[in-house]
């Protein structure tokens, strides 16, 4: 349930700035490193922002706050949901 949670939010997200030009599947490889991140604990919410922040190639969600923001989100659904 988790894993289509958080590929539904990185399919929104959508950092490469593909949407309706590539397939619904793009962004999964990007969900499911995503979960190890969280899921291993060993990295730290600056990693994990770093790691989301290298993935934008669109300039619109490549600052902090949209980073801190799309952090937020998925920490919840990684350990509260």
């Amino acid at each position: 349930m988790k894993r289509k949670i958080i590929n539904e939010i990185i399919n929104l997200w959508d950092p490469f700035g593909t949407k309706g030009l590539a397939p619904k599947d793009e962004y999964k490889d990007i969900s499911d490193e995503i979960i190890n991140l969280f899921n291993e604990k060993k990295y730290d919410e600056n990693y994990i922002k770093k790691y989301l922040l290298n993935l934008c190639a669109s300039i619109e969600y490549k600052n902090e706050s949209s980073i801190n923001e799309l952090y937020n989100i998925l920490y919840f659904i990684m350990n509260k949901f």
